[in-house]
């Protein structure tokens, strides 16, 4: 894979800052859950998920979260991690 395939630049913003693996760090599930919920909405199954993984901090709802995240639509990805680098600098 090349280092500018879709899948590589979404491994920035959230994923990148001391999260291993592609995971998200935890430091910054507030705020991509607040990013997912402007983009998609605050009823989104990815905003719901994100939201629970949050409050739960249980690895099955962090997982669940992670897969809803991802399968959203590339160009809502980028927003969301966008949004989140924007505001993180």
């Amino acid at each position: 894979m090349s280092p500018m395939t879709p899948n590589n630049r979404r491994m920035t913003g959230a994923r990148s800052r001391g999260a291993s693996n592609g995971e998200i760090a935890a430091d910054q599930m507030p705020r991509l859950a607040k990013a997912v919920a402007f983009i998609c909405g605050p009823a989104h199954p990815a905003t719901v998920a994100l939201n629970k993984a949050i409050s739960s901090q249980a690895p099955q709802d962090i997982k669940e979260a992670r897969n809803l995240f991802d399968k959203l639509s590339p160009r809502q990805q980028r927003a969301a991690l966008t949004l989140i680098a924007a505001v993180s600098e």
